[in-house]
């Protein structure tokens, strides 16, 4: 009998039932690090299996060639490098097969593979100039040609994963082929702190904060500019390591540019900060009208959010303590779903049986679930006790609100949650109440 253990089972799975379920198609739109982190511990010959398979889907050849950055078996190195350069497969995912293999500088392949995207760069007929526009900049940046670096710095604050880590990719390559000058340089900057400073676009602050980090300099400075953009890239590089924090107290205590996102700072970093934050003045963002159990719940699943997000939801959610761990907040979703369906079953209403909102609609992921009854579909959240009405059915509402669940009504469901920057089907804005309680993603 198969096990419904779901760990077991995928235990028991081969190497490519496992890689079609870490890449299955309801991960292409979760953050490409936590994908690639999930396919880290997967060995490099399945991968190549994979990528090298044409009856694979795209997306996921592409995401297994990303994995495989900086570990291309030497075996399997030529294998690779044909496939980046057959023009019948598909751009999505020559561009990573090509950089995974270039990944691999000093090969024969990847130096073969320097000298044909070269070729490319000036062949017209080849027409591979912006399909393969990554890989030439990484050839270009591998050969120490610093004409690029003003645009590979705009592409490195671009939303999508791919496109900026691509960016960061060949201004690393260029760094590594002819130092920080030549990219300074190309700025009319001195050193990696003026451009860090006082560049002029976010874009060079951001390239100058991440030059300044990788030649040993403290970005604390760079958490008070006035490029969110800037300030959360700080954040996130301050809280990978562990140093003297003197400067961030300081920037707290004396309420410098770009304090909050030092509050966050120290609070990954295993200070308690809720005596410094209110000796701050307690910053926090208003919402009036939004309950506070529906706040909490938000913030508790949403932050720290995308790269726009305001720091006073990262020091909020800091404030509030540790969440449930993750199977007692699914048992406790479960005694909620049941709950609700034997109520609406003891008033007559005949509920059928509860749904995600990725069964409903057979794919993507969900905070919700729905209960199809004889007066309509009631939504109910699983980020607390919240349930909205497909049709304002007083009698429904009236009995769920009775049996401990809080309406989000139309008012309250319109209400922007502002300063939370969420991905909803390629934004990333503040999302309305009723949009985060009962989020679907395909």
């Amino acid at each position: 009998m198969e096990s419904a253990d779901p760990a077991r089972r995928r235990a028991m799975m081969s190497d490519r039932e496992r890689l079609r379920f870490l890449a299955a198609s309801n991960v292409r739109y979760k953050p490409l690090e936590a994908i690639l982190r999930r396919l880290a511990p997967v060995p490099a010959d399945p991968l190549v299996g994979l990528i090298l398979d044409p009856h694979e889907f795209r997306y996921r050849r592409a995401l297994c060639a990303r994995a495989l950055l900086g570990r291309v078996p030497p075996e399997h190195a030529a294998a690779l490098a044909e496939c980046g350069r057959d023009a019948t497969v598909d751009f999505e995912v020559r561009n990573p097969v090509l950089m995974s293999v270039l990944s691999m500088p000093g090969t024969r392949e990847a130096d073969d593979l320097l000298s044909w995207l070269r070729t490319c760069e000036i062949d017209a007929e080849e027409r591979a100039s912006d399909s393969l526009s990554p890989a030439i900049s990484l050839a270009r940046a591998m050969d120490g040609d610093a004409s690029a670096v003003e645009a590979l710095a705009e592409r490195a604050t671009d939303p999508w994963w791919t496109e900026r880590t691509e960016a960061e990719q060949a201004i690393e390559a260029l760094i590594r082929a002819r130092g920080h000058a030549a990219v300074l340089s190309a700025f009319g900057r001195d050193s990696t702190e003026a451009l860090a400073r006082h560049g002029r676009s976010p874009a060079e602050r951001l390239l100058g904060l991440r030059c300044h980090r990788r030649a040993g300099g403290d970005i604390t400075f760079c958490l008070g500019d006035d490029s969110a953009l800037v300030a959360r890239k700080a954040y996130d590089l301050l809280i990978e390591s562990r140093g003297a924090d003197e400067e961030l107290l300081v920037t707290v205590r004396e309420n410098r540019p770009g304090h909050v996102w030092a509050l966050a700072v120290l609070h990954k970093r295993g200070h308690d900060i809720r005596p410094l934050w209110e000796e701050a003045g307690s910053p926090r963002i208003e919402l009036p009208g939004v309950p506070s159990d529906v706040r909490e719940a938000i913030v508790r699943h949403y932050a720290p959010g995308q790269r726009d997000t305001d720091p006073r939801w990262l020091v909020e959610a800091a404030l509030l303590g540790p969440s449930l761990p993750s199977e007692d907040r699914d048992d406790l979703i479960e005694k909620r779903l049941d709950f609700a369906f034997r109520a609406l079953r003891a008033w007559g209403l005949k509920p059928q049986k509860p749904l995600s909102a990725h069964q409903d609609y057979g794919q993507g992921s969900s905070t919700y679930h729905v209960i199809s009854t004889d007066a309509g579909k009631v939504y109910l959240s699983t980020l607390g006790p919240f349930f909205m009405l497909r049709d304002e059915h007083e009698e429904v509402k009236a009995l769920l609100q009775m049996s401990g669940f809080r309406h989000i009504g139309k008012e309250l469901g319109a209400t922007v949650f502002t300063g939370l920057a969420v991905y909803y089907f390629g934004i990333r804005d503040p999302l309305r109440i009723r949009n985060l309680l009962f989020y679907w993603q395909d």
